[in-house]
């Protein structure tokens, strides 16, 4: 049984109503188990769509936030932050009204469509995408609900809902590392164990640095490939790049090999336990 299942059963034994707890169960399995992609039902994707509509119907009425997209995808133009944050939270607070992780397994088994520029692929694979995005929906229902039973006295309940909600919050982040570490993993896993050793983070570390040592204008050459998801883009200048998903990876064409953009960019560590890439902001 579901965490969220578990705990709406509880709430019941002690007389307490959750009904809206137990329809979220069935988009934490989305967000959180592989086999969700299998069971997506054709009923389920036009669910998904249906929803993805609503959302670009709420941006579409926004003139400024579709013009900066515009600026974006028609005319290649780099956002500024302040564009890039205005987008994101358009995004943000349209995709708390409606199941976002159920979209989002929707859009990797079958991409859902959208109006022009407006599909969550793309939106994904330009880094317009909130942070936590597919969680949106499910935390702000978890909000939610801690308050309604606030209001009704249930300070106890209140407190394991708002203890899940913060469980939910730390998985979202360790998933975020992870698929940025496991994208680095399968080009440095030289003994095919599935885990880092000492000898394959040391061999990335070095090509992080001998990457981080080249002259600062190969920067602007046109001389870098990017990886992201499945997708390969370039030569390219990083210059250039946009703000880009946790999991990008970048490589020269006569270089050691991937290397995570944010490890490139950034001052920390690659691969220590300190150093948290896979939300922290680029430079």
């Amino acid at each position: 049984m579901g965490r969220i299942s578990a705990l709406a059963d509880e709430l019941g034994r002690q007389g307490i109503q959750a009904r809206s707890l137990r329809a979220l169960q069935e988009e934490l399995d989305a967000i959180e188990e592989p086999s969700a992609l299998s069971r997506m039902t054709a009923a389920a994707r036009a669910s998904a769509a249906r929803h993805w509509a609503h959302v670009v119907g709420e941006l579409q009425e926004s003139a400024e936030v579709m013009g900066i997209l515009s600026r974006r995808v028609s005319e290649g133009r780099t956002l500024s932050d302040e564009e890039t944050d205005k987008v994101r939270s358009q995004l943000f607070d349209l995709l708390r009204v409606v199941p976002a992780g159920l979209l989002a397994v929707a859009n990797s088994s079958f991409p859902i469509p959208g109006t022009g520029l407006l599909t969550p692929w793309l939106l994904q694979r330009l880094g317009l995408m909130p942070s936590r995005w597919r969680e949106a929906h499910l935390l702000s229902e978890l909000e939610r609900e801690e308050g309604r039973l606030l209001a009704e006295g249930h300070a106890r309940a209140a407190a394991a809902v708002h203890a899940l909600a913060e469980d939910l919050e730390e998985e979202a982040d360790a998933r975020e590392a992870v698929l940025r570490d496991r994208a680095l993993l399968t080009f440095w896993d030289a003994d095919r164990s599935g885990t880092w050793d000492e000898e394959e983070r040391a061999a990335y570390r070095r090509a992080v640095t001998g990457l981080r040592a080249r002259p600062p204008r190969e920067r602007s050459r046109r001389i870098w490939f990017v990886r992201i998801a499945d997708q390969l883009f370039g030569p390219c200048r990083i210059t250039e790049l946009p703000q880009l998903p946790a999991d990008t990876l970048v490589s020269v064409r006569d270089g050691p090999g991937w290397v995570a953009l944010d490890d490139l960019l950034g001052a920390h560590e690659p691969l220590s336990a300190a150093a948290s890439p896979a939300h922290a902001e680029r430079p």
